[in-house]
């Protein structure tokens, strides 16, 4: 899925440039450039941007298990489960930009580079009689690392105040989380005449091992632009939209107290989307001040496997199962222009 996206990425660059030439050169022979065409600056520029951002929001996966036996009983119920982990991180941003006659060039990076902590769900649930009952609760303290990776191509149309710029980009998204110092909730027990029944108070399982650690990676293909807008006092507003139609999601999970310990791994595929507002103040000739909010979401459906890491090996394949993130973010930053 990876090298799809590269091949689709890099023939998308290479149709965007050879049409957009085509078009100027037509448009060249027996008539004057109109405005817009007349503000593209014709000279190489390469630009640094530094920054932080801030995002909110969390990353999930569900899973319907389907029929499973109720030990020691004799019974068989269906079950399904979901796991919520936080995002809840401070990433630096670096960046950096080619351009030459409206055409630009661009690779970011975002880093983690110290964990943050937040609250992490587990939610396992019997259906009964088409009604999910929660069946085990948990929460946990987690630590995350994340990581993306951006490569851009677009070009950009200009007149004296406002500018349209149709955008491809590449993104490759990891997160990683480690869940400790838990503790269970279990609402429900097995009678054997009633069957699932609530407790009087539920059971409650503390541990300060580790329990879970998960980590999952995005792979999207986005299309879409920005529309700017420069006030005469100096500020420029942009807003941007883009949507991915290609997406892959791979993901980890290892459950260490089971017994034996589970591995899960899930790959999956669907579509992602971008939306945001920045701001941005030129300082000087080469240095612009920015700062901007974006929400982003990811949603996909696949498949699990699962495996016991004991003896006897057990697997169990073909589970379906959902991965699902969305976050916002602030960020701000400063971008140092060569060449202007």
């Amino acid at each position: 899925m990876l090298n799809r996206a590269w091949l689709l990425f890099l023939c998308a660059v290479m149709l965007c440039v050879d049409g957009t030439v085509a078009y100027a050169q037509d448009a060249s022979v027996g008539v004057e450039a109109d405005s817009a065409r007349s503000q593209t600056v014709r000279k190489f520029t390469f630009a640094l941007d530094i920054g932080t951002e801030r995002r909110e929001g969390y990353t999930e996966y569900e899973i319907d298990v389907g029929w499973v036996p109720v030990q020691p009983y004799d019974v068989v119920l269906k079950a399904g489960s979901r796991l919520r982990f936080p995002v809840n991180s401070i990433l630096t941003r670096l960046g950096a930009t080619a351009a030459y006659a409206g055409f630009s060039l661009s690779a970011t990076a975002w880093l983690q580079l110290s964990n943050s902590e937040g609250l992490f769900k587990d939610y396992d649930w019997f259906e009964l009689n088409k009604q999910q009952n929660s069946f085990i609760f948990g929460s946990a303290r987690n630590n995350d690392k994340s990581k993306q990776f951006d490569f851009e191509a677009s070009y950009t149309a200009r007149t004296k105040s406002m500018t349209f710029t149709p955008r491809i980009r590449l993104s490759l998204v990891n997160m990683s989380f480690e869940a400790e110092d838990a503790t269970q909730w279990q609402y429900y027990g097995f009678d054997d005449e009633l069957g699932l029944v609530p407790l009087d108070e539920p059971y409650v399982f503390d541990t300060t091992a580790l329990v879970i650690t998960y980590e999952i990676d995005y792979t999207a293909f986005y299309f879409g632009g920005s529309f700017a807008y420069r006030f005469p006092f100096g500020v420029e507003a942009e807003l941007m939209g883009m949507f991915a139609p290609i997406v892959s999601a791979d993901d980890l999970d290892i459950h260490l107290l089971r017994e034996p310990p589970k591995k899960a791994e899930t790959s999956s595929d669907g579509s992602a989307g971008i939306a945001g507002l920045r701001l941005t103040y030129k300082a000087s000739r080469i240095v612009e001040v920015f700062g901007g909010v974006d929400y982003s979401f990811f949603k996909t459906d696949g498949t699990q496997k699962q495996t016991e890491l004991g003896e006897p090996y057990q697997a169990y394949t073909g589970i379906p199962a959902e991965t699902k993130s969305e976050w916002y973010s602030i960020s701000g930053g400063l971008t140092l222009y060569l060449g202007r």
